[in-house]
């Protein structure tokens, strides 16, 4: 799933919410998450995110900063979640426009 978020400048913190569920909708906890902020250019930005803010059983939550160095691109960015139960991978993106 895809979600767009609103206009987002640099230097920002911004919180991701996850809900997790599985193909029939019921929300269950993965053995393990990643979360990834990309820049424009899909390049990674950072190191990933390892352990979110559990709030319930599949729900989840983990603050992201952009980044404000010189140099750091404008445009849209997303960030990517990744659940892991088993040997099955899931992963969802969050999109956002990042300003000066």
């Amino acid at each position: 799933m895809s979600i767009a978020l609103e206009v987002v400048i640099m230097g920002d913190t911004v919180r991701i919410d996850a809900n997790i569920t599985n193909y029939d909708g019921t929300a269950y906890d993965p053995d393990s998450q990643s979360i990834q902020l990309y820049q424009p250019n899909g390049t990674a930005s950072g190191a990933a995110l390892i352990t979110p803010t559990k709030t319930a059983i599949g729900r989840y939550t983990q603050e992201v900063t952009i980044p404000s160095a010189a140099g750091t691109p404008a445009g849209r960015w997303y960030v990517r979640w990744a659940c892991t139960s088993g040997t099955k991978i899931s992963t969802g993106n969050i999109y956002f426009d990042v300003k000066p």
